[in-house]
């Protein structure tokens, strides 16, 4: 398995593979959105910085994150947006790939932590992001308020 920084050569396996993280979610976003994502993902100037896993030169697994300004911290908070694998290779480490390159990224450029929310019910991802930070809940709960 390789995890490696997003390239424009990506696009049509990241839009697969961005398609079907939006159906889990049973969520849609208009193709300007995703357009305008693809844009980001491939900016060097972004503040949005995507990886992918490949297994056998296939992307099997992507992960979005951007840095998070804070008032707490001199750097801030890297942000895990959006974390999704091919359901053909989940439980094969794809996901912990995919969470570590995000980490190593994080501490490159120096953010004090690496955060992300999930849904209650995604059983097999919690298991996943339990055993990641073994177990170490924060202590808050996100609250959102649709603008």
């Amino acid at each position: 398995m390789k995890v490696r920084e997003i390239a424009s050569s990506d696009y049509d396996q990241w839009l697969n593979l961005w398609r079907g993280y939006l159906e889990f979610y049973k969520s849609e976003v208009s193709d300007e959105i995703t357009a305008n994502t693809w844009r980001e993902l491939n900016d060097p100037k972004s503040l949005i910085t995507g990886f992918v896993a490949e297994v056998d030169s296939k992307v099997c697994g992507i992960a979005h994150c951007f840095l998070r300004p804070s008032t707490w911290h001199k750097i801030g908070y890297l942000y895990l947006e959006d974390l999704f694998v091919d359901p053909k290779y989940r439980g094969a480490g794809v996901g912990r790939a995919l969470l570590d390159k995000a980490a190593s990224f994080g501490r490159e450029i120096g953010a004090e932590r690496l955060y992300w929310i999930t849904r209650e019910d995604n059983a097999q991802a919690r298991a996943l992001y339990d055993s990641f930070v073994k177990g170490a809940a924060s202590g808050f709960i996100q609250y959102e308020y649709p603008l």
